[in-house]
């Protein structure tokens, strides 16, 4: 019915010099970004909660060993 109809949408962002928090890189961000990329989102996601995740993979490590490997796959 509506075959020929183009709908076009503009969206209006405001692209603002930034500086990413990870790497230092310039790069044109919008509202709250802080990375230029995903890459340095999660390099920094990874440095932040480093010492959970090794104390929860060092307790898996001491229960699977206690445990006679109860749990491996």
């Amino acid at each position: 019915m509506n075959a020929g109809r183009v709908i076009m949408v503009q969206r209006r962002l405001v692209l603002t010099p930034r500086t990413c928090a990870m790497c230092g890189k310039s790069f044109e961000g919008w509202g709250r970004q802080r990375f230029c990329s995903k890459p340095c989102q999660r390099h920094w996601d990874y440095r932040q909660h480093a010492d959970k995740r090794r104390s929860t993979r060092r307790e898996r490590y001491r229960r699977q060993k206690a445990g006679g490997g109860e749990g491996q796959s």
